[in-house]
């Protein structure tokens, strides 16, 4: 558990060398990102491969692939363990980096600099405070479940990486970053047809949440589609979701975020302002009914991650409500309590295997 303390200890330290007394620049913003991304992709690439509930099926699965050839991709041959259910991208990843080495490790590594990357260049697109991004991206647990489940992770900052595109109405890119994700996670799709329901929604305002209440009804519905379109997640009808309680409680913190312009009064202002802001509410919205259903859908447990990841972006923006410096410092504090609170309950039940942290040569 002291290695990820260590981490969240070090975003503080860094952030109070690069910012305190100094002025908001962006330079000082890519130095504190820099910084903080080294030791997050030293501690995610070394880690050995009991550190996180599925590194030792990709370990095992590289050591596979490798000696696959490149023209074995999609072959039903499940002799080969599960490296038959893995999408193109993923795949040829694990073949390009086999031309360079057969060492997982190197994998590992090769695959954490990937994600950290990704994600902090994601959080400087999009974030309006880095450090308190940076810092939920750990205490709410995404980090630590970018070491656990690395397929989807490689396709979460891509999808984040489009979002950017698409509030910026570069709609090329954004159908570009959506299918970039999806060859390394297939239901990165799901995300076309959140940005066409955005789309809709920021046309016809007044009618946006019944959009979303819709579209959340439609959930099931698109679960048994995707298992039908996708036969390698059919495994995921028998899978049980083993951190249902830590889901439900983060599902009720996200609400208690999206209440809190309503509570101050500035929920009308906070959502009209920007149209950005409502994009976040209905992504987390979608986020939160996914994550009370992953006990009666398992497989939203392994995709919701997508939605709730939005978090780290929606509190910034949301933070800005306040004219007061008092009420907005009053309210960060509590927020970085609540989620350091929720952080240490999350490494306490050891959630998606990442405790106890060993380097691989341990």
């Amino acid at each position: 558990m002291g290695i990820y303390w260590w981490l969240i200890a070090y975003t503080v330290i860094v952030y109070v060398v690069t910012y305190v007394n100094r002025k908001k620049s962006d330079k000082n913003k890519k130095i504190f990102l820099v910084l903080v991304g080294i030791p997050l992709i030293l501690v995610m690439g070394l880690r050995k491969a009991s550190v996180g509930v599925d590194t030792t099926a990709y370990v095992r699965n590289f050591s596979i692939i490798c000696n696959l050839k490149w023209s074995d991709f999609g072959v039903k041959d499940y002799s080969h363990g599960n490296a038959g259910h893995y999408e193109a991208g993923y795949y040829y990843l694990n073949k390009i980096v086999s031309i360079l080495t057969n060492n997982p490790q190197i994998f590992v590594f090769i695959v954490a600099i990937i994600i950290v990357t990704c994600t902090l260049y994601a959080i400087y697109l999009i974030s309006d405070n880095v450090f308190l991004s940076v810092m939920m991206y750990q205490t709410f647990g995404f980090y630590c479940y970018s070491i656990a489940l690395m397929r989807q992770f490689l396709a979460v900052p891509i999808l984040l990486i489009s979002f950017y595109y698409f509030i910026n109405e570069n709609y090329k890119k954004t159908i570009m970053y959506i299918l970039i994700a999806s060859l390394f996670h297939s239901t990165a799709f799901i995300f076309l047809g959140v940005y066409v329901f955005l789309f809709i929604s920021g046309r016809w305002k007044r009618f946006r949440f019944i959009y979303t209440g819709l579209l959340c009804a439609s959930i099931p519905a698109v679960y048994k589609f995707i298992i039908t379109i996708v036969p390698r997640y059919q495994f995921y009808l028998t899978y049980k979701a083993k951190d249902v309680i830590s889901s439900g409680l983060f599902a009720f913190f996200i609400i208690g975020m999206m209440f809190i312009p309503s509570f101050f009064k500035r929920n009308n202002k906070f959502i009209y302002s920007d149209p950005t802001n409502s994009y976040f509410i209905q992504i987390l919205i979608i986020g939160v009914i996914s994550n009370l259903l992953t006990s009666r859908i398992p497989m939203l447990g392994r995709i919701v991650y997508m939605f709730t990841i939005f978090l780290i972006f929606y509190i910034p923006k949301m933070l800005k409500i306040f004219r007061s410096m008092t009420n907005k410092n009053t309210v960060e504090g509590l927020i970085i309590i609540a989620q350091l609170i929720y952080y240490y309950n999350f490494l306490r039940y050891a959630t998606a295997s990442v405790r106890p942290y060993l380097f691989f040569w341990q």
